[in-house]
């Protein structure tokens, strides 16, 4: 995860954003959600949507999530709820490497969307099915 998360924010802005350290991720988690509001438009312009959405925030969250943003769009990576995933990830990873997942505020999100999925997926896994006679 670190690698991609550094492939993806670039070595400079990652290594910044790992200094600050979980402190971040409520930045980020708030970045995510006004990027999440925005899934029903079609957006032609991911960059000028994430550029508004960093608006007023800390310049090393500027700069990763901007990188970031950027390489989703050059590569055609996914679309703006796949970029707030991304920042969510970071966010988690910010917040494990400080032992600090309890208050991650980019978790949240994350469990909510795919818990009940995991949670039957693991359910079904966990009780194997007898053979037919």
């Amino acid at each position: 995860m670190r690698a991609r998360s550094r492939a993806l924010a670039g070595a400079a802005d990652w290594q910044a954003l790992v200094s600050a350290g979980a402190t971040v991720c409520p930045v980020l988690a708030d970045v995510a959600e006004e990027l999440c509001r925005l899934r029903n438009r079609f957006v032609r312009d991911v960059q000028g949507v994430v550029r508004r959405a960093l608006r007023d925030r800390p310049e090393v969250v500027r700069r990763a999530v901007a990188s970031l943003a950027e390489k989703y769009a050059d590569h055609q990576l996914g679309n703006l709820r796949d970029v707030a995933l991304a920042l969510r990830v970071i966010g988690v990873y910010l917040c494990v490497v400080e032992a600090r997942l309890d208050r991650c505020r980019c978790v949240r999100p994350m469990v909510r969307e795919a818990a009940p999925d995991a949670v039957k997926a693991k359910l079904n896994e966990a009780l194997p099915a007898l053979p037919t006679p």
